[in-house]
């Protein structure tokens, strides 16, 4: 699991695509930057779910969602109870890493064999991740919001979706 470590205030610009073949792809670029780390989500053959990390800040400096088993079309969600910040979240690691891999002195890749789901709707894509307790704190960034239940760990990230194109492209790629 990804725990919140740190908050930042910090300028970051940010990308994101969604496609039939890679559903979800976001870049998000700071004026500083760090090693960085993949942790890689699922089992690998059927969901995969990547995040990129700064390895010392923790900051989420990409996600790109490959392969997702698990998907279902949901009303939204209240998240009126959770405590918002706007700030950059940085991560922590609070896992065994089941398979690490140093692709060079620079990235090192490293899996996790945690479930999630996506739940889509006409606002948002959310990604949750199985096994966590209540909501409690979410960050903000624009478009992308982090939510981390009781204990800091990352619960959901939540993208939102500007309009009926995106949604029924999504759609289709989660084959809902």
């Amino acid at each position: 699991m990804l725990r919140l470590g740190k908050l930042f205030e910090e300028n970051y610009s940010y990308h994101i695509d969604f496609d039939f073949y890679i559903p979800v792809d976001i870049r998000i670029d700071y004026s500083e930057t760090d090693f960085e780390e993949i942790i890689e989500y699922g089992d690998s053959k059927r969901s995969i779910l990547e995040i990129y990390k700064q390895r010392y800040s923790g900051k989420i400096t990409a996600i790109t969602l490959v392969n997702v088993a698990k998907s279902k079309i949901s009303d939204s969600q209240d998240f009126r109870n959770v405590t918002r910040i706007r700030k950059v979240p940085g991560l922590k690691k609070t896992f065994e890493e089941d398979s690490v891999n140093m692709i060079d002195e620079n990235w090192k890749h490293i899996s996790c064999n945690q479930d999630f789901e996506v739940i889509l709707n006409e606002n948002y894509l959310m990604i949750s991740f199985c096994g966590m307790t209540l909501d409690r704190v979410m960050t903000q960034m624009n478009d992308l919001e982090f939510i981390f239940d009781q204990n800091l760990n990352l619960s959901k990230i939540v993208i939102k979706i500007f309009d009926k194109k995106s949604y029924d492209l999504l759609k289709e790629a989660l084959h809902l």
